[in-house]
């Protein structure tokens, strides 16, 4: 039997690096033991989880952070002219030396604009010519809910699963993404692989099933073959979103060891970047114990991008009226966009007018526009996705 880490047989062959722990706070202090094929008996939980727990002090501590999270910077970025526009990017890897030179010309104040209002939309970049899109809602079919229109609304995603046909999701997959490109799309807020953890939660019916494999192959086929028609995925809800019930409520507190974690909960996200390669990823309302998941370092940058290397945006869910969600911390963390209008959710001047806040905010806007170059006539020339009147919605 292999043990992937350092002190054993070192990273799989699908990270970057060997993963490590990230989530023993999440647990409570219990289910610090694992369930074992080896010991079955042994192992297996043989009583239920009290139905409630008092919060320790450290524990409401944490919840009531309000900190930025800002490590220092000893120098602040610089705002050159090279004449580099976002076609020059397109195909361009993520640590090319090329995308220093692009990212200097973009100034703060279009950094902060693109990053906050990312509610169905990104918002165009002057400075490098970059045009604003629209981006919708999933997960069974295109929801304008802004706009109030819908296209076709396929199966339900649990139905969708029940097949066990990964070709028909490729095939369902391509169909709604030539939908989207026709309505003049750019990007989708789907799949949803969230897993069915209770019979009765309120969104099973766009979540694939209660198996993290399964859910995991079925989302990377619908993902390829969405991505293959120049649309964006942003595979939803990372992670542990898996109840309804108050989960905007100041932030539903998730309890989950690390085994659980990886096992059941984040391996759809991990096969659908790995397998089905998305460009976007959406964080979720909930905590992972203590922490949003939409400031977790420990889930957005270490697990998602040092360990299964993903090179892409990941947005926030719908934070609108949202007020426990730490916007500065979120965008440290590895939340590059915003989904929100109007600049309602943005950056503190901790961030805006900061030589750290400078660099926390450029390595944000080179994740979205990495993600962007790949989309369907990413260029500075208008095409059929190009952005023309939703933003003009926001301010009536």
């Amino acid at each position: 039997m292999s043990i992937y880490n350092e002190s054993n047989d070192g990273a799989r062959s699908t990270d970057d690096v060997a993963a490590t722990n990230q989530f023993d706070y999440a647990s409570f202090g219990e289910c610090t033991s694992y369930v074992s094929r080896a010991d079955w008996e042994g192992t297996f939980p043989k009583e239920r989880a009290a139905a409630s727990r008092e919060a320790s002090a450290a524990a409401l501590d944490a919840i009531n952070n309000t900190s930025n999270s800002l490590v220092d910077a000893a120098e602040d970025i610089a705002v050159v002219g090279h004449g580099l526009k976002i076609e020059d990017m397109k195909g361009l890897a993520y640590d090319d030396p090329k995308w220093n030179d692009f990212l200097e010309q973009i100034p703060v104040s279009e950094m902060v604009t693109l990053i906050s209002n990312g509610g169905w939309a990104t918002q165009e970049v002057p400075s490098v010519g970059k045009l604003g899109y629209t981006e919708m809602d999933g997960s069974n079919g295109v929801n304008n809910i802004m706009a109030g229109s819908t296209g076709n609304q396929f199966c339900a995603q649990s139905v969708l699963a029940c097949s066990w046909n990964t070709a028909l999701a490729y095939d369902m997959g391509k169909t709604f993404a030539q939908e989207a490109v026709a309505m003049k799309i750019a990007a989708l807020y789907a799949p949803a692989m969230n897993i069915h953890r209770s019979p009765f939660s309120g969104r099973n019916y766009e979540y694939y099933s209660a198996d993290g494999l399964h859910s995991g192959k079925m989302a990377a086929a619908e993902t390829q073959s969405i991505q293959s028609q120049g649309v964006t995925t942003y595979c939803k809800h990372f992670a542990v979103n898996d109840q309804e019930s108050n989960r905007d409520s100041g932030g539903l507190l998730t309890w989950v060891n690390k085994q659980a974690m990886r096992e059941i909960y984040i391996k759809p996200f991990e096969l659908t970047v790995k397998e089905g390669g998305s460009r976007g990823i959406m964080s979720s309302f909930n905590r992972i114990g203590e922490i949003c998941a939409a400031e977790n370092a420990d889930l957005l940058t270490i697990v998602l991008r040092d360990e299964w290397g993903f090179r892409g945006t990941v947005i926030t869910d719908c934070i609108l009226q949202l007020s426990y969600v730490n916007i500065d911390r979120a965008i440290a963390a590895g939340n590059d966009l915003i989904l929100s209008l109007m600049n309602i959710q943005s950056p503190s001047e901790a961030l805006t007018k900061s030589p750290a806040g400078h660099q926390v905010l450029r390595s944000a806007t080179h994740n979205i526009l990495l993600c962007l170059c790949e989309q369907r006539g990413s260029g500075s020339q208008r095409h059929p996705c190009a952005l023309r009147t939703l933003h003009l919605r926001w301010h009536r």
